[in-house]
């Protein structure tokens, strides 16, 4: 929240006159999302609807889009959500970023709205392998902690282990400690689940040590 904050923060004070309209149109993107980040949605969404109805730059267009079929999913619009993603996906020039970022939506849309972990499943694994032609490893990384809660809902608790151990690697070569710190405390209550204490205790305490490096005393 901090982030998307000083971001606008800094866009507000900008001098935009002399910018090209290549760089002013990023500018309004990241300004939309900022906003809609900090949950002023509606605010958000006039801005990102202006800009793909204004620009010609069509991966610019597709990043925009993607971005307002999230703003939809956050206002609970999910006819909407989805009609995003599946214009988007209908494109077969659509980005590998954009593409894995719709897949992942309709995962969302499928196990939270419809309770449905196996159509879920079929997009999640759709996303990973749409973000694996991306150098976003920490996307892959997200992903494929997604996997593997849906692994662990379906019953299948190997192939969950599989995929979050899969995950605290990758975020481990990456330097995202949040995301791992956040995957120790999940496996935490998994291991707690299946009566594994002393596997629990140990994932929590170096859930906490992490945590407390970060300088996060609310992860815990």
């Amino acid at each position: 929240l901090n982030e998307y904050k000083s971001a606008l923060e800094y866009i507000y004070k900008l001098n935009t006159e002399k910018l090209l309209n290549n760089d002013k149109h990023q500018l309004e993107f990241i300004k939309g999302c900022c906003l809609i980040g900090i949950r002023k949605i509606e605010e958000g969404k006039s801005i990102l609807l202006l800009l793909a109805d204004s620009v010609s730059d069509i991966k610019l267009v597709q990043k925009t889009l993607v971005e307002l079929a999230y703003a939809e999913f956050d206002l609970n619009n999910i006819n909407e959500a989805e009609d995003y993603c599946k214009k988007l996906l209908n494109d077969r020039k659509l980005d590998p970023e954009v593409k894995g970022k719709c897949h992942n939506l309709l995962g969302l849309i499928e196990i939270q709205f419809r309770n449905d972990p196996e159509q879920a499943l079929k997009q999640f694994i759709l996303a990973e392998e749409c973000y694996a032609k991306t150098k976003y490893a920490d996307r892959t990384a997200g992903i494929i902690v997604n996997i593997g809660n849906i692994y662990n809902i379906l019953g299948k608790k190997e192939e969950s282990e599989k995929y979050w151990k899969e995950a605290i690697e990758l975020n481990r070569q990456i330097g995202n400690l949040n995301q791992e710190a956040n995957i120790l405390l999940g496996y935490g209550i998994f291991y707690q689940e299946n009566f594994n204490f002393e596997k629990a205790k140990e994932s929590w305490i170096q859930s906490e040590k992490i945590f407390l490096a970060l300088g996060n005393l609310y992860g815990i």
